[in-house]
């Protein structure tokens, strides 16, 4: 039986690297398709980002995201609405 690949098996202790190769000068648009729960890390791992960051959120709490543009998702979806959002997204059906 073949292995998943190691990215495909990651755990809370493990150290993400994902958006390290975003260089600090960077000046292209990032955008943010998550759970709240994910909103330090994407804070942290964006913050000397120069282009605009925009997250979209669903929830009644708008999140205090500092440098950020906020963009309600509204749906009635509560489990994986970000799946929604990032198709709806690429389907160009909402914009930044």
């Amino acid at each position: 039986m073949k292995k998943p690949n190691k990215y495909k098996q990651r755990r809370k202790k493990d150290r993400y690297h994902d958006l390290n190769m975003l260089p600090d000068d960077t000046r292209e648009p990032v955008v943010f398709f998550g759970g709240k729960n994910y909103l330090p890390l994407f804070e942290k791992l964006t913050k000397s980002i120069k282009g605009q960051r925009t997250v979209f959120y669903n929830s009644q709490d708008v999140p205090e995201m500092p440098g950020c543009t906020l963009r309600l998702f509204e749906t009635d979806a509560n489990t994986n609405w970000h799946h929604l959002c990032a198709n709806a997204f690429l389907d160009q059906k909402i914009r930044l």
